[in-house]
């Protein structure tokens, strides 16, 4: 340590940015030199040193840090740091400079306490509220607001009659702390002159949720202006208000507005009034957004879901005989009454299949396909034959939910054309759905996309065929599906299977394994402990942790040693969280692999809560 703190004097920067990380963790000799290292000329020094010092603990780095409050902005802000980091255990020591005569320096005693969010520091920051300096009183009620403390309530209350931008922190306090003892000086803020007074007293009623400033509100709604109705609005949303007249219309007003924040408002509000007359604003709110905007597509995800809280059947199916109504607007409520499960609606549908509307038709066939219920496959069918790949995909998916065994040859016709790969997925599964017998022949088609679709949907006797496919890919896929298929040589098939020559297939089969967990399961996974590849390694240690098989601990703490992949050891401690030991973990503390030593430390809490 002496020598680090010789270095720490260096004419090389570099060096002395070194010496201050490496002083961490030492003991009080090493605080002044540190402090010093403040002033460096080289930012990167300083930072070093700030670092250093907020790994001590005791009441020496307090004493030593405290009088940079006192210096210049640089100095002053890195205390700030170091201090709301290592005060947390010395809030009585740090407390005394509350009584300093620098009112700066009080302040900054405050905006301490308020970082370090002990409850131990509340008694000083309320008996701060009646300091001389309006900025000390209104950092104390800041920092009250951040630690929730109700029991300076009271105390807050009566800085409302302090100077207007203390008592707005005051009042933005008592929001935060969301009391309801602070209701009813609040309200008599609502007469407030003061335009900033009376705009955050409604705001922080909003936020305390009380059902006993709702008649204040309303009355408050019925005489302010048309920006500040709105703010009254969101608060009586906050408050859970479910009817009104005024309610209604100024959250309609608030939905119009440009706002993110004000349609999320307005949305909430209307949900909670479920105002039926909402409904087709909302949906032309939603038809004015490009969903290929994040942002957008968010909001659009939202007014969404307020239309199906709302419930409007009737009144969407209305909607859909609108000639006038723009094409994004009309896939919208086509996109309600489909996750309305609307039988109604499947009727006025059909036509829109035929759309011109590419949009328009998607939506239709899969609403279609949502609702399941209530239509013949022959109304259906055309739309097999569409030039758009998502409507041939909805509409297969249509056909195999309502069940009519009707389509399955215009689906097999679909399957012998399709090109596109999630469409000829979701005719299979629909032909699986109508007639499974099918699949035997499909599974036999020259095309490789058609088997291994079959491979990904079947769960009988095809999958045995298909994990003997020449595509590898159709392999993996039958091995795979296999696993869930529940047919009752799977396990026997798939153990046979971890002791192929590809490690893909071993791979794969391991994976079915973990889903079957029987006895021949368990005991095939214990054995690809030591598999040569990697991943197969890896994933049955994964599949041996989630079946619950304790028997495979001692192949799986060979698998920590330095020369194991990491991916395998990560999933080797994981296991073992399970069914070893400190021991085994406590080496991997150490490990190079940041991810390792991450995976450790959590094993580690995961024994710890067990115990």
């Amino acid at each position: 340590m002496e020598e680090l703190i010789e270095l720490i004097h260096s004419e090389d920067a570099a060096i002395r940015r070194d010496a201050a990380y490496r002083l961490a963790g030492a003991d009080a000799r090493a605080i002044y030199p540190l402090v010093r290292a403040l002033w460096d000329e080289n930012p990167g020094v300083q930072e070093a040193a700030m670092s250093s010092l907020m790994s001590f603990t005791g009441e020496e780095a307090i004493w030593a840090v405290m009088p940079l409050l006192r210096e210049d902005a640089p100095r002053r802000n890195m205390a700030l740091q170091i201090l709301a980091r290592i005060g947390g255990p010395h809030t009585d020591l740090i407390a005394r400079d509350l009584n300093d005569k620098d009112a700066d320096v009080r302040k900054f005693v405050i905006d301490i306490f308020g970082d370090l969010g002990s409850p131990e520091v509340v008694p000083h920051l309320i008996h701060a509220l009646s300091d001389e300096n309006a900025n000390v009183r209104a950092a104390a009620a800041r920092s009250l607001g951040m630690l929730h403390a109700d029991q300076s309530v009271p105390r807050l209350v009566g800085l409302l009659a302090d100077e207007e931008w203390v008592a707005f922190v005051a009042i933005e306090a008592l929001g935060k702390i969301a009391d309801e003892k602070a209701v009813g000086a609040l309200i008599s803020l609502l007469q407030s002159p003061s335009d900033t007074l009376r705009i955050m007293a409604i705001e922080a009623l909003g936020e305390i949720r009380s059902p006993l400033a709702s008649a204040a509100l309303f009355e408050t709604i019925e005489r302010v202006d048309a920006e500040e109705k709105k703010l009254v609005a969101k608060s009586l949303v906050n408050i859970g208000v479910r009817s009104t007249r005024e309610l209604s219309s100024v959250l309609m007003d608030l939905l119009r507005e440009d706002s993110y924040d004000d349609k999320e408002a307005a949305v909430a509000g209307l949900i909670s009034l479920r105002y039926k007359k909402a409904v087709p604003l909302i949906i032309e709110q939603a038809g004015a957004l490009d969903v290929s905007i994040p942002e957008d597509e968010e909001l659009y995800r939202k007014l969404m879901d307020a239309v199906v809280e709302i419930g409007d059947e009737a009144g969407l199916v209305k909607l859909l005989a609108n000639k006038g109504m723009k094409y994004r607007a009309r896939v919208a409520v086509i996109d309600a009454l489909g996750r309305l499960k609307s039988h109604e609606a499947v009727k006025p549908l059909m036509c829109f299949l035929t759309s011109g509307a590419r949009e328009v038709r998607r939506a239709a066939a899969s609403a279609e396909a949502t609702i399941g219920v209530d239509v013949s496959g022959d109304e259906l069918m055309g739309g097999l034959h569409d030039e758009d790949g998502h409507v041939r995909r909805s509409v297969a998916r249509a056909l195999g939910a309502i069940g009519d065994k009707k389509a399955v040859p215009a689906l097999l016709e679909l399957v012998k054309k399709e090109n596109y790969p999630d469409v000829l997925e979701d005719a299979v599964a629909a032909i699986a759905e109508l007639d499974p017998e099918a699949l035997t022949e499909l599974a036999k088609s020259k095309k490789p996309g058609v088997r291994l679709a079959v491979a990904r949907t079947a769960q009988g006797d095809e999958l045995l065929h298909l994990i003997k496919d020449s595509d590898p890919k159709v392999r993996i896929a039958a091995v795979l599906s296999l696993g869930t298929s529940g047919s009752e040589n799977a396990s026997a098939t798939l153990a046979n299977l971890t002791k192929s020559t590809d490690p893909e297939v071993r791979k794969a089969a391991v994976r079915g394994l973990g889903f079957i967990g029987d006895d021949a399961a368990r005991k095939a996974l214990v054995r690809r402990v030591s598999d040569k590849d990697m991943w197969v390694r890896m994933f049955a240690v994964d599949a041996l942790s989630d079946i619950g098989e304790a028997a495979a601990a001692p192949g799986v703490r060979k698998l920590l040693t330095a020369a194991e992949e990491g991916p395998v050891r990560i999933a080797a401690l994981r296991y073992l969280a399970r069914f070893g030991n400190r021991s085994d973990i406590g080496a991997c503390l150490d490990d190079a692999d940041p991810f390792v030593r991450e995976e450790a430390e959590r094993a580690l809490e995961i024994m710890a809560a067990r115990e």
